[in-house]
């Protein structure tokens, strides 16, 4: 289970084996690209409003913890 931010709303994410899933604003999916070295990069798509763009995450290396997500 992940959580996504945005200002005072969390969004829960139950993400696959393989780093995608849905979320439930607007029809939203994000979608794994990459993990390597400890960067994990995707896109996040929002079929309700036709939107879409990029995320960069860096993950700890001391735990499950993750650090802050850039939304591109």
């Amino acid at each position: 289970m992940w959580e996504y931010r945005q200002g005072e709303v969390v969004y829960e994410l139950l993400l696959d084996r393989h780093g995608n899933g849905p979320y439930d604003w607007q029809e939203g999916r994000f979608e794994t690209t990459a993990v390597s070295n400890g960067q994990w990069k995707g896109r996040w798509v929002q079929l309700g409003n036709d939107r879409e763009g990029g995320f960069e995450a860096w993950l700890a290396k001391d735990g499950p913890k993750i650090g802050v997500i850039l939304i591109k």
